[in-house]
Order: structure tokens, then sequence, then C-alpha cells
């Protein structure tokens, strides 16, 4: 599926195209590490950083992230990104987990390796004593 296929994404990816694309409208491809413009020419694809780069990695890791979601909140957790900040909340056990999938997925569709450098984690001390009943 493509962003302009998906109802709640079409009018904002349209959008995007109309007032962001370059001269050849193909997004961006990350096989193994992180976006990289597509094409041969350098005209196409967006340029990591830019300020479209944004709103397409937003569109392009949308499924994902409503399937991660969607498996938090039964358990009272959500998933909500800004451009490319993604955070999950709920129990740990379950996030790790969530998330570990959530990366598995992005890598299956996108080819878009997580950097574990760049990942941050906080747990309320309430919840510390399930990490090591769930390890």
């Amino acid at each position: 599926r493509t962003p302009v296929s998906s109802p709640g994404l079409a009018p904002p990816a349209r959008l995007f195209y109309a007032t962001l694309a370059p001269k050849y409208p193909i997004v961006v491809t990350g096989k193994g590490s992180g976006l990289v413009p597509m094409g041969k020419d350098g005209e196409s694809g967006v340029v990591q950083g830019s300020v479209e780069a944004g709103v397409a990695f937003a569109i392009s890791i949308n499924p994902e992230l409503q399937a991660l979601d969607a498996e938090l909140r039964p358990r009272g957790g959500c998933a909500r990104a800004g451009h490319d900040d993604v955070r999950a909340v709920g129990p740990p056990h379950i996030v790790f987990a969530a998330m570990q999938r959530f990366h598995d997925a992005l890598f299956a569709r996108l080819g878009l390796v997580v950097q574990p450098t760049k990942c941050e984690c906080w747990i309320d001390e309430a919840h510390t004593c399930q990490l090591s009943h769930h390890t």
C-alpha cells in the first residue's frame, strides 16, 4: 500500500507531494543504514534532515506505528510519533516486546534499522519489579 491508497493518509500525502516533491516524486528508501535518496541524479528523493524528510518519514512509518498503537492500547498503553521520534507507553514487558516487533516490521518493509544509541527508556519505579519477571 502507498500513502495515497490509505484513506487517512491520502489528503496529507497528496498535499506533501504537491508542495514538496522533488523533480521526480520518488520519496526514500532505506536499506540498512537509514534513509537514502532514491534515483541516480540526486534530484529525486529527499535529503535526510530536510523539512520534507520528516513528513516523508512520518507517512512512511504510519502503518507500523498504527499497528504498534493497536497492540499497546488494550494494555493501557499507546504509541505516538512526531516525525522520527516514536514513543511507546505501557507496561515495560509489553512495550519492549511490541517495540521489537515494530523494529522488525520497519526493517522488513522499509529496510530501516533502529539506532540503539539514539533510543531512550524511562521506567517508573512502580514497574521496575516487572522487568525481572519478563526477561
